[in-house]
């Protein structure tokens, strides 16, 4: 018998991913079929390679900020308070890369679109990620400064949470740069 272990805090998949995967499952079938069908190079894309790597550069620092939390928290094993501060600093950190990810894959997508209808499509769940992330920058600040109360007799966590709240003002600056081109 093959046993599972599963994540207490797991509580399944929302709608909202579900729907959200689905949308790319569709983005993709889309640029195949746009590519399959269209022969001639893609005419006035509204996202082209700065934009994408503008999101590949965050996703890289996110990814090194994520790893370096981790380091930390291995760091502060025997200051429980602090350990989970970190925990929950990080626990916000993968909120926003995901989401940073797969806004880049939908630009990717986008800037391969040849057909203009295609294009549009895609953009249009463009503009819902970007407003998505905006959310849940701003829920992911507030978390953040909440854990920074908490441990405040802490300087790792201190320490961290600046250089956290700098790379979400990051974030939402490329959100929002991105967003006047949609």
């Amino acid at each position: 018998m093959q046993t599972r272990i599963t994540n207490p805090n797991f509580t399944g998949c929302s709608e909202a991913w579900i729907m959200r995967r689905a949308a790319l499952t569709i983005a993709a079938f889309l640029v195949v079929a746009s590519l399959a069908t269209y022969s001639s190079g893609a005419i006035g894309n509204t996202f082209g390679e700065q934009e994408y790597q503008i999101l590949r550069k965050l996703t890289r620092k996110i990814d090194v900020m994520s790893r370096d939390i981790l380091d930390s928290q291995r760091a502060l094993l025997y200051q429980p308070e602090s350990y989970e501060c970190l925990n929950s600093i990080w626990r916000e950190i993968e909120h926003v890369g995901a989401n940073i990810s797969e806004l880049n894959a939908l630009v990717s997508i986008s800037g391969t679109m040849v057909n203009p209808f295609d294009e549009t499509v895609v953009n249009r769940y463009i503009r819902e990620d970007i407003t998505h992330g905006l959310n849940i920058l701003r829920i992911s600040r507030q978390s953040v400064n909440l854990s920074s109360g908490h441990c405040f007799n802490s300087a790792i966590v201190t320490t961290k949470v600046q250089y956290v709240l700098s790379l979400f003002t990051e974030v939402e600056n490329a959100l929002r740069l991105i967003g006047r081109r949609v």
